[in-house]
């Protein structure tokens, strides 16, 4: 993938377009093979672990979702290189779907509850990009703040919204903080030099 023209995000982005559609076209395809649920992975369908995180069913999620990651993808890709970003956005993508089957299937006991969209892939960057630019300040709602303050408004946010009884419907918090988690700390390890991931 990082032999192509597109960059990382990029290409995250243009998948999700290409997924979006299909929820248009084929609606009960998209919902067996690009939303992940403990019920689905129980069941074998394991590559929705992945798919998931490029597949959006409704066209406002979608347009959010691709303007973080147009926004923060060029810089991390001019920090961290192709290699490290792909590999730190598809590990950010298991992570925020592990985290949501722990917490909604396994934790919930809700195993048919279902999350979709690549938020918690956005949310590794914004993570990410606050450990490597702690300084550096980033408008959000309104407000300009320094970059880690940002992330964790982003958070608080998706957890007030998640529990909320109007309004956050469809918000998966568990999902958008495990890859938050995940790009935090590997932005981290690349940040005091030390490879993404250890060797055994």
């Amino acid at each position: 993938m990082c032999t192509s023209s597109f960059e990382p995000a990029e290409q995250l982005v243009l998948l999700s377009v290409l997924l979006h559609l299909l929820w248009l076209t084929r609606p009960r395809c998209m919902v067996r093979h690009a939303v992940c649920s403990l019920d689905a992975v129980q069941r074998g369908r394991v590559w929705t672990l992945l798919t998931a995180n490029a597949s959006h069913a409704a066209f406002p999620h979608l347009l959010h979702n691709c303007i973080h990651l147009l926004q923060l993808g060029p810089l991390l890709h001019a920090t961290l290189g192709c290699s490290d970003l792909l590999a730190l956005m598809l590990t950010a993508a298991l992570a925020s779907s592990a985290a949501s089957l722990l917490w909604n299937g396994v934790l919930g006991g809700r195993p048919k509850e279902g999350s979709l969209g690549a938020s918690g892939v956005a949310m590794a960057m914004v993570a990410a990009n606050a450990a490597l630019y702690p300084r550096a300040l980033v408008h959000v709602y309104g407000l300009e703040l320094p970059a880690p303050h940002a992330a964790l408004l982003y958070l608080v946010v998706d957890v007030v919204a998640s529990s909320s009884g109007h309004g956050g419907g469809g918000v998966d918090a568990s999902a958008h903080a495990g890859g938050a988690a995940v790009g935090y700390a590997l932005a981290r390890r690349w940040q005091r030099g030390l490879d993404l991931f250890p060797s055994f």
